[in-house]
């Protein structure tokens, strides 16, 4: 589950300061009144200032996510989640360093499971339009340190405004959707299993047009069936879902129609999705300017049409002390 730092199949918070401080909302939605998450934090680092990019994901293939991070110079850095061995159970006291060059010549930078082994891999842009790919590879590298090799797996990136990685065919290894300029929804299946070299995303389907209407896109499971949905606002607030047809659709093309599900969504300046409920559909959180935050818990079951995100809770404040909440990419738009 992505953000799941615990391990326990509800997606978890991780936030950091402008003083660099490292801060971790465990989900305690389960015993809190009202089932709201994320009342208390721990600090559990300092010096986060001097990253210039933080993800998250299950690198070590345990079932709990683990950082990674680059510094102005260039350095990737990999923390382990070791909550379980460290006093008060916070995790990422410690760090690898996994390899140099991954400064600003580098655009995008993606974690998720590639190869469908368990473990979370890397994807990245670079300036020159460079699509690089780094299997995970720790298991049989000096000291656990993994994407130490990559190679390069395409070009032209450099025309896509917008990537998304997650698992949209429900095969169990992550897939590639990018938009264009004009507004071109593309898909790229993950085809690493038939591809010499075993690299992915050589080939795609143009599955929608118009996508420049859509200031902000999100991926998650939000019907629960195994395979990404798609999620996006509009600059007027409309909040539209749409479900992962692929199946049923002519070429196994995704996301052809959607339902509106919301409006006044210019309201919010952060948004995310993952299973903070842990009942396998992804649920919604978005902050306020005046730092709000605002728990959807994922109720398209019973709502008519099965429209998610209708009603919220809030759930904290004082958020707009947060720089950055940390997911599985460095793409997070802002508004």
């Amino acid at each position: 589950v992505d953000m799941d730092f615990s391990g326990d199949g509800s997606a978890d918070l991780l936030s950091t300061t402008a003083s660099g401080e490292l801060r971790y909302f465990p989900n305690n939605g389960a015993s809190n009144a009202g089932g709201n998450p994320f009342n208390q934090y721990q600090v559990t680092g300092s010096g986060w200032e001097t990253a210039t990019r933080v993800l998250e994901g299950d690198i070590s293939g345990d079932g709990s996510m683990d950082l990674l991070s680059t510094t102005a110079s260039g350095e990737l850095r990999y923390f382990p989640n070791n909550g379980s061995s460290n006093a008060g159970g916070n995790p990422f006291n410690e760090y690898i360093v996994t390899g140099s060059g991954w400064g600003p010549e580098v655009t995008r930078m993606f974690l998720a499971d590639f190869s469908g082994d368990g473990s979370a891999d890397l994807l990245a842009t670079k300036k020159d339009g460079t699509l690089l790919w780094c299997p995970n590879n720790r298991a049989t590298n000096p000291g656990g340190a993994p994407f130490m090799t990559c190679s390069v797996t395409g070009s032209g990136w450099n025309t896509a405004n917008r990537m998304f990685v997650a698992d949209f065919s429900g095969d169990g290894s992550a897939d590639l959707l990018a938009t264009t300029e004009s507004g071109e929804l593309r898909y790229f299946p993950n085809n690493r299993s038939t591809n010499a070299g075993g690299n992915p995303f050589n080939e795609y389907q143009v599955t929608g047009s118009g996508w420049n209407s859509a200031n902000r896109m999100f991926v998650a499971d939000f019907s629960g069936d195994g395979s990404a949905d798609l999620l996006s606002t509009t600059a007027s607030g409309e909040l539209r879902y749409f479900p992962n047809n692929g199946s049923t659709n002519a070429g196994h093309n995704p996301f052809n129609d959607y339902i509106v599900t919301g409006s006044g969504w210019n309201t919010a300046n952060r948004m995310f999705v993952a299973d903070f409920s842990g009942d396998g559909s992804a649920d919604l959180l978005s902050t306020t300017a005046s730092g709000e935050l605002r728990y959807f818990p994922n109720n398209r079951a019973t709502n008519p049409g099965g429209a998610p995100f209708n009603t919220y809770q809030t759930t904290g404040s004082g958020w707009n002390t947060a720089n950055r909440i940390i997911t599985n990419t460095t793409e997070q738009p802002t508004l």
